[in-house]
């Protein structure tokens, strides 16, 4: 049974095969088992964390101040300080967040073998080992691609920073399932993502581009349909990471109920 490194080995001087249709209906039919349960999750989520965000912010500013704020911080005039704020928040935010899209990997993971999985699953990884590799990996994405991203901001290249920090993300998507099922360390998690993707460039950015734009699809409905066709995205991370390095069921079962604590 090879291990991550030596199938990353055998990536880096062989490549490997994705068929672009075979992905897409694969995630299709994953999606559909996690589709509800991951929805709801999306959609307390951001409640919890609009809620959550007013609170602090009122706290800290009040309500009026807070409000000056959030407009000023996005105008093209907010100072230094507001942009150095933002960054923090986003870096925050970012780590924040990892453990949970390493919930709805793992959600489809469990889907794909057809084991029972609940809105529990979603959070396991607040509360095991992996929580640190994940948010040290979220906060150093976060950390290159927005201090990039505000540099070329100050020298007036905003479009620029917006496109890198869109490449940032697309070459780095797979870190988490690197983390999780490979059981890599985030910098090593991180290289292996490039790597990856790298070898099949054009047919993973297909269909990102096509799954984000059937992802849209949500908007429709006053918007709360996004969070119902959102967890499209997770389920097509989870099948190319499964095409491109394979799962070893049994090995990574094991692995994820022992750091489970």
């Amino acid at each position: 049974m090879k291990s991550t490194q030596e199938k990353l080995q055998h990536i880096k001087t062989s490549g490997f095969e994705m068929d672009f249709g075979t992905v897409f209906g694969e995630s299709f039919e994953n999606y559909k088992k996690i589709a509800l349960t991951s929805g709801l999750v999306l959609m307390i989520m951001t409640a919890f964390f609009i809620i959550f965000g007013i609170g602090i912010g009122a706290t800290f500013f009040g309500i009026s101040s807070f409000s000056d704020f959030m407009i000023d911080i996005k105008s093209q005039n907010s100072n230094y300080l507001e942009s150095f704020t933002l960054l923090i928040t986003t870096i925050l935010v970012a780590s924040f967040i990892a453990p949970l899209t390493a919930g709805l990997i793992k959600m489809a993971h469990l889907a794909d073998i057809n084991q029972e999985f609940t809105i529990g699953n979603v959070f396991e990884f607040y509360r095991n080992s992996f929580f640190i590799d994940l948010i040290v990996s979220a906060a150093i994405i976060a950390t290159f691609s927005s201090a990039l991203s505000f540099a070329l901001d100050t020298i007036g290249l905003n479009f620029v920073g917006v496109l890198i920090n869109y490449i940032i993300s697309f070459f780095t998507f797979l870190t988490i399932p690197f983390i999780i099922f490979g059981n890599l360390k985030p910098i090593d998690a991180i290289q292996a993502s490039f790597t990856v993707i790298s070898k099949q460039f054009a047919v993973i950015l297909g269909l990102l581009i096509v799954s984000v734009l059937a992802v849209c699809v949500g908007i429709i409905g006053f918007c709360i349909g996004i969070f119902f066709t959102l967890p499209f995205l997770y389920s097509l991370y989870f099948c190319i990471y499964k095409q491109a390095v394979g799962i070893d069921e049994n090995n990574e079962l094991d692995q994820i109920g022992k750091n489970l604590e």
